[in-house]
């Protein structure tokens, strides 16, 4: 009886620290040191923000923010970047070119973004 309640506590003390780590990670995103910046459209012209607080952009006059504590998941491999949350899907990849990178949100490709170097 005695094991069964140590196993039954511990178990507790387990289930616990994951809910605490699970609040950690959605502190702030989990961004490729790539990725991080200011960025200005190719073609566009239009900004997109990228920062480990928030991700902001301008679409159709329509500004969109982005918190980490609205991820449902995050994905990362060598070239690309991928946030979901409930309604969206935002898709950063690398380009051949060192300074810009890709940005599709949700079905939409709005293009090339190239950083913006602070002078």
């Amino acid at each position: 009886m005695k094991r069964i309640i140590a196993i039954f506590i511990i178990g507790l003390m387990l289930i616990g620290c994951e809910s605490e780590s699970t609040e950690l990670n959605t502190q702030a995103f989990n961004l490729p040191e790539w990725l991080k910046g200011d960025y200005e459209g190719v073609h566009t012209e239009e900004y997109l923000q990228i920062s480990t607080q928030t991700i902001a952009f301008k679409l159709e006059e329509q500004v969109y923010q982005f918190h980490p504590n609205m991820i449902i998941s995050e994905t990362e491999d060598e070239i690309r970047y991928i946030i979901t949350t409930e309604s969206d899907i935002l898709i950063f990849n690398k380009t051949t070119l060192e300074e810009e990178i890709n940005f599709q949100f949700n079905d939409l490709n709005l293009g090339w973004f190239k950083h913006k170097r602070i002078e």
